[in-house]
């Protein structure tokens, strides 16, 4: 499993791989925050097939829930 968070110009974009495939969250900037069209990784995977409720539960707690991209938005932000 491999998670990345890579910031673009006007957001982020975040890619977990689990299993050989990738499932992508992409992320705009607006005036209230950052949103995304693309549904939530447990989510993703859940309408793959995986059944595995622990591994859906953690990916919501540890990826889903947190706020890793805007963060790394932020930080890039203060940096350049």
């Amino acid at each position: 499993m491999k998670y990345a968070v890579t910031t673009t110009e006007n957001g982020f974009i975040e890619e977990l791989e689990f299993e050989g495939k990738t499932y992508r969250k992409e992320w705009t900037e607006t005036d209230y925050g950052f949103s995304t069209n693309d549904g939530e990784f447990n989510e993703q995977l859940t309408a793959d097939g995986i059944e595995d409720e622990q591994l859906l539960d953690a990916i919501w707690d540890y990826i889903d829930c947190e706020d890793v991209g805007s963060d790394m938005c932020k930080i890039e932000r203060e940096l350049v």
